[in-house]
This record gives structure tokens, sequence and C-alpha cells, in this order.
């Protein structure tokens, strides 16, 4: 399997088109810079419930229709993130079209929705970082891109401007 080693240098996000594109800047340990940039991750956050709430699929429906910021909501289990815990609760992850939107959202809901939301969790966290941590990704760190997982001739790549030697479309990053 061929595939392409880097070192990362920064990742920040740029939005093209309402949607917002990570970008892995890098070198190659021949020296050329690299830029990498993924599609596929979005922007969410947690909130928790006042109590069970039996209509729960309904509030969800409500939540969506009533906030076009909102693109989908998943019921997890999760443990809070505050504290030490033993057993998972219910929350719902909400997620949005734009890191921006998490924020502004965050602070609708709470202002808004007061009587139906406990708290908010991981809606302080930026956009980039949240990726870095979900995807155990640090600074500086070694990594590699199968031929497999780049998406060649595309349009993403021609679009956004960025100075490096090679660009890169792709689906996921390894370390």
């Amino acid at each position: 399997m061929s595939c392409t080693i880097f070192q990362i240098v920064n990742i920040d996000y740029y939005v093209m088109d309402n949607y917002p594109i990570i970008r892995i800047f890098g070198r190659e340990i021949n020296g050329k810079s690299i830029c990498c940039f993924i599609d596929n991750f979005e922007p969410y956050f947690y909130i928790e419930l006042r109590k069970e709430d039996k209509n729960i699929e309904y509030l969800i429906k409500k939540l969506i229709q009533k906030y076009p910021q909102i693109k989908k909501i998943e019921i997890v289990n999760k443990y809070k993130p505050i504290g030490f815990q033993n057993k998972k609760i219910k929350m719902l992850k909400i997620t949005v079209y734009l890191p921006s939107y998490v924020r502004d959202l965050r602070n609708i809901l709470l202002f808004n929705e007061e009587n139906i939301i406990n708290k908010v969790y991981e809606s302080d966290i930026l956009f980039r970082n949240r990726f870095m941590i979900d995807n155990d990704i640090n600074g500086f760190q070694w990594c590699f891109i199968s031929q497999e997982d780049i998406i060649f001739n595309s349009i993403l790549v021609k679009k956004i401007n960025c100075y490096c030697d090679i660009k890169y479309h792709i689906i996921k990053i390894k370390k």
C-alpha cells in the first residue's frame, strides 16, 4: 500500500459554500509542504435534558423544525464530563451545519428552552480542537494518508487557495 507520510504543522478550518472544511498543513520528510482537506467532519455539542422525557422523539423533531442551524440530533448515552461518574446518562448530540452555530445555538437553547435543558456540554471546544480530539491527533505528530483515502480530481482542491507544494482531499488521516 502506497502512502504519504508527513508531520502536522497546523490545523484550521475553512468555510466553503456554507460547509466547514478542515485543513491540515504539514511537511513531508523531504521538506515539501502539504495541505489536506477533510470535509466529512461536522460540528456538534451535547445537551442534558432536565428530566427523562417520554416524548423525546417529538422533542427532537420540534427542535429540528424550530432551529434551522441544526443538521441532526442523536440520542446518545454518555458520562457527564464533569466530576466522577459511574453511569452513563441519556443526552442529545446536536450536530449543526457550521462551527459558529455551536455557540449561537447553545445560547439560544439555554435561554429559550430552559424548561427542558438542564446543561449544555462541550459547546466551548473549538472546531479544529474537536477534530483533533475526536481523531486522537496532536500537533507536530507524524501522520500518513493511504492512497485509498485520497479523493483525486476533487473540485475542493481546485477551489480552496492555499500555498503549498501538494494538496489532497482526503477521507481520513491516520497517525
